[in-house]
């Protein structure tokens, strides 16, 4: 049996109780799942224009992605590159990704059109949605006035409205585990998706590579609330867990423990840091699984606190083969006699 260890640093916040399940996550996880994604969208951009928008692209120039606006502030965009077709026809492309609906979002890509605009030529601008929340954002405007008329509109995609088969027909490994975003959450069927793409996947991709492929879709499932259904699929494949702990995205799970540990200095700082890291990587992969309250939170937290670095790493390493919180807990409370 093998472990992949979603990295993460803090656990997620509340389900709000509206009687309707939400599909929230915290904003830590909404932050790493951004980087891992625009981590994606820089390797297989070519490819994923194909797939989302039908686009064929004949060469691809990465541009300045960051302006100076007018009013002296300064804007990072996701993706912004001028594309060249087959006919030799070329114009400006940017993308943006959103994992929750921002109720002005029209008018920031008409911003950004306009910053675009004004740096280079109009763009052809697609926002794609990757969040769980119904998609309930603007994609035009539409304004008049005696004086004059605004009409605006940009191209909004929904990746849970594409099916998993658009991404796993392709050979390029960025794309291919991008339809991990394709399920819906909770999906009885996400296992078989996941044994599409790890089948292919492990074939195609070897060492530490496949390792923080490995760790980037583990970061998709957790989006979409499909972890314990990834898990499943994951024991069919063996994998060393010491060298998945060698990838980049698994050590961005003790970032937030290390960096405090660093600021207290010495080896004391560093030693709690990485306590806390692993304390709040076991807390996140916990309350995914088993759906924790708030008490239980406090209660596993106080009880993860008694534990040593060691019997931290020993409880992240079985905690996917722990079928209850009372038999984590049952577990946890051994250690501490």
């Amino acid at each position: 049996m093998r472990l992949i260890i979603v990295p993460g640093q803090d656990e997620k916040q509340g389900i709000p109780s509206s009687g309707k399940q939400s599909h929230k996550l915290s904003k830590t996880i909404q932050q790493l799942f951004d980087k891992t994604f625009k981590e994606v969208l820089k390797k297989a951009s070519i490819d994923l224009l194909q797939v989302l928008l039908g686009l064929e692209v004949h060469d691809l120039q990465p541009l300045d992605r960051e302006f100076t606006r007018l009013e002296a502030t300064r804007k990072h965009l996701d993706f912004l590159a001028r594309v060249t077709f087959p006919t030799g026809n070329s114009g400006i492309l940017h993308l943006e990704i959103q994992t929750t609906n921002d109720p002005l979002m029209h008018i920031r890509m008409l911003s950004y059109a306009l910053d675009i605009y004004r740096e280079h030529s109009y763009p052809m601008q697609v926002l794609l949605y990757l969040g769980n929340e119904p998609l309930t954002m603007k994609n035009h405007i539409k304004e008049e006035t005696n004086l004059g008329v605004l009409t605006y509109r940009y191209t909004l995609l929904n990746a849970m409205e594409f099916s998993p088969e658009s991404f796993l027909s392709h050979d390029n490994p960025d794309v291919l585990i991008l339809a991990a975003l394709a399920i819906q959450p909770r999906d009885s069927k996400a296992s078989e998706v996941y044994e599409s793409i790890l089948s292919k996947l492990t074939t195609t991709v070897k060492g530490h590579e496949l390792l923080d492929y490995l760790a980037r879709l583990e970061i998709f499932a957790v989006l979409r609330k499909t972890l314990i259904a990834y898990e499943k699929v994951m024991k069919m494949f063996e994998v060393d867990v010491e060298e998945l702990k060698k990838s980049e995205l698994f050590q961005l799970g003790e970032k937030e423990g290390l960096e405090k540990g660093l600021k207290e200095g010495l080896e004391k700082g560093l030693k709690k840091g990485r306590k806390e890291g692993s304390i709040n990587t076991i807390l996140l992969i916990a309350n995914e699984k088993f759906n924790l309250g708030k008490r239980q939170k406090i209660q596993l937290k106080k009880a993860l606190e008694d534990l040593t670095e060691t019997q931290l790493n020993t409880i992240t390493v079985s905690l996917f083969s722990i079928n209850s919180y009372n038999d984590l807990m049952r577990k946890i409370m051994t250690m501490n006699k």
